[in-house]
């Protein structure tokens, strides 16, 4: 089973009686489907509601990240590069961290 593909959208923003925030995947909220609905009477849920809407969009930049990852480090000659103790901790550590996000958000 995937995700709904394509870009999500906040939909509509009750604000009565506690929040009731959609995320669905077309602008046009008589078009597309709701993926998601935050219940929140939270000042957070606005915001937890927007980082829902972006997930598809970071589950592609993580898989380009991962994809290009490789042949990045295949391109640096690191007996000449001037790479401190931060760049190489990053390099060590965050396509890591990417790849178990990715490996979360898959089926």
């Amino acid at each position: 089973m995937e995700h709904t593909q394509g870009k999500w959208y906040i939909g509509s923003i009750g604000r009565n009686a506690g929040r009731r925030i959609t995320i669905r995947s077309h602008k046009d909220p008589l078009k597309g489907q709701c993926v998601g609905t935050v219940h929140s009477q939270s000042e957070n849920a606005e915001a937890n509601a927007r980082l829902i809407a972006a997930a598809p969009d970071f589950a592609q930049a993580s898989k380009d990240f991962i994809d290009g990852w490789e042949h990045f480090c295949d391109c640096i000659d690191f007996g000449n590069s001037a790479l401190d103790a931060r760049a190489i901790q990053f390099m060590n550590e965050v396509p890591g961290k990417i790849q178990q996000a990715v490996i979360k958000a898959q089926p």
